[in-house]
């Protein structure tokens, strides 16, 4: 990837430079925040920075009835960042099926703010603006990409089983301890447990299906995510 400089990062790290600004949208829920900044503050210790030298920053809307009320708040909000000065170079929106009735016409949307004729500085298809909006969705739940870091899934689970599966598969665990959707830093939980996020991702991008928007159970497009940023940490 070519170093480019954005503006506002003379102060960045040099080691980051090719990483570019990130904003994440989700709903008002803790298990995705503490995911995102749990990446976050791996990537600032590997580049021995304070987290907020590291552009990448969650964003919460407070709980509502439809995927699509998320796209519009990121949308507005991204417009006021922009006429601020504080331009993202991806803009990254997870959502679960489990909560919502508008989930495929929702990850349509998304991949429609984007022209696949142009691309961004990071390689990404982007809109007018070299924005990239990139759909992180979960079919059915964001534990499908928990359980992922420790196993292959062939057919979909109750979102209420994968906690106590993903606790059964937990090892070098003496203290019993497990996995909840309040669980602080997931992915080092996960991790400390014998998880791997490259299996993660290896896992889920056999189960996606690009040729279709219409996203098989189980499934998850967060490993999209976790590509971009592991390099930055691992």
């Amino acid at each position: 990837m070519k170093p480019f400089f954005p503006a506002g990062r003379s102060q960045i790290p040099s080691s980051l430079i090719s990483l570019g600004r990130h904003f994440v949208y989700m709903e008002g829920t803790v298990s995705e925040k503490n995911y995102i900044i749990n990446i976050r503050d791996r990537i600032a210790s590997k580049n021995r920075c304070q987290p907020n030298d590291v552009l990448l920053f969650p964003v919460k809307k407070k709980h509502g009835k439809h995927t699509n009320d998320l796209i519009d708040f990121a949308i507005d909000d991204v417009k006021a960042k922009c006429n601020a000065g504080n331009k993202p170079d991806c803009v990254w929106i997870f959502f679960d099926k489990d909560s919502f009735c508008d989930f495929d016409e929702a990850l349509k949307r998304i991949v429609s703010l984007n022209n696949p004729k142009k691309h961004n500085a990071l390689n990404f298809s982007c809109d007018d603006a070299e924005i990239a909006w990139i759909p992180c969705w979960s079919n059915e739940c964001l534990e499908v990409w928990y359980y992922f870091y420790f196993a292959n899934l062939q057919s979909a689970l109750h979102r209420e089983d994968y906690l106590p599966k993903i606790n059964a598969l937990l090892k070098d665990n003496p203290k019993k301890e497990k996995m909840t959707k309040n669980t602080s830093n997931p992915h080092d939980f996960l991790v400390n447990h014998g998880g791997n996020m490259a299996l993660a991702i290896r896992y889920a991008k056999k189960k996606d299906c690009v040729s279709s928007l219409k996203k098989p159970n189980p499934s998850t497009g967060i490993y999209r995510f976790a590509e971009m940023m592991s390099p930055y940490f691992d």
